[in-house]
């Protein structure tokens, strides 16, 4: 994340922690990515009266939520979620719906990308965590997706099991945080390939795609490729002598 996008983010927050420590009850945030996370943690990590959980509903969950609570008080006892799950169903012998259809039809509800979380999609359902003040208008006026119908249903997140998906753990040395050099180990491909596919369109980074291999990657950042799935950059671990760079990643298999 940019400077500014860290000092507008932060100092969001910062309303959200004074709201918390003066009425002594929950504050809860929308939902952010693992590079917002981050610096959202990092933030809190210098405040003294008010402390925090996170939640996306669901283990392994991408985006999440805050709910920030002064340290004076028994958060157990104010605990209640504004999240809630949208089941998407539509009849999947005639249409295979993505995760960026999915994203593409509620976003053009004029809805903002914060108040969705994680999309999840098996099968002929989709499941997609809101929050649950926008859960009524979605259920309302999302009847399509492109050209396919869906039913809209709301349920609580205890009413779902989400498993979530199947992530293998990758650590690569690579010289910069470029993303033709991180798709070429993510991907196993050689960084002449990572450089065509970027070119032609084929790679997508947080679900846009990017055509620039010189694009610089952020912890957090999801890198797409149709046909070969998608890694998720978690973040850099060292440096080595000569100055390269060991770098974690999450390849979803």
């Amino acid at each position: 994340m940019k400077n500014k996008q860290i000092e507008y983010l932060c100092a969001s927050i910062d309303d959200d922690v004074v709201k918390a420590d003066r009425q002594l009850m929950p504050v809860y945030t929308n939902f952010y990515n693992l590079a917002e996370q981050r610096a959202i943690e990092n933030f809190l990590s210098k405040t003294d009266n008010v402390t925090y959980k996170k939640t996306g509903g669901y283990d392994q969950a991408e985006r999440c939520i805050f709910c920030l609570y002064s340290i004076f008080i028994d958060y157990n006892s104010f605990e209640c979620s504004p999240i809630k799950v949208l089941v998407l169903k539509w009849d999947g012998r005639y249409y295979q719906v993505t995760h960026r259809d999915v994203l593409g039809a509620i976003l053009g509800l004029g809805i903002k990308r914060e108040v969705i979380g994680d999309i999840i999609i098996e099968d002929d359902i989709a499941y997609v965590f809101v929050i649950e003040s926008i859960a009524p208008f979605i259920i309302q006026n999302l009847m399509k997706i492109g050209s396919t119908s869906v039913v809209v249903t709301c349920c609580e997140i205890d009413e779902v099991e989400i498993k979530g998906p199947n992530i293998k753990s990758i650590n690569a040395v690579i010289p910069s945080l470029r993303l033709d050099c991180i798709t070429g180990v993510g991907f196993n491909m050689s960084r002449t390939k990572s450089i065509a596919m970027i070119k032609a369109g084929n790679v997508m980074v947080n679900w846009k795609v990017c055509t620039k291999p010189a694009f610089n990657i952020e912890p957090g950042d999801i890198i797409t490729i149709r046909g070969k799935g998608r890694i998720r950059y978690r973040d850099m671990a060292r440096k080595t002598k000569k100055g390269k760079l060991v770098i974690e990643l999450d390849r979803y298999v």
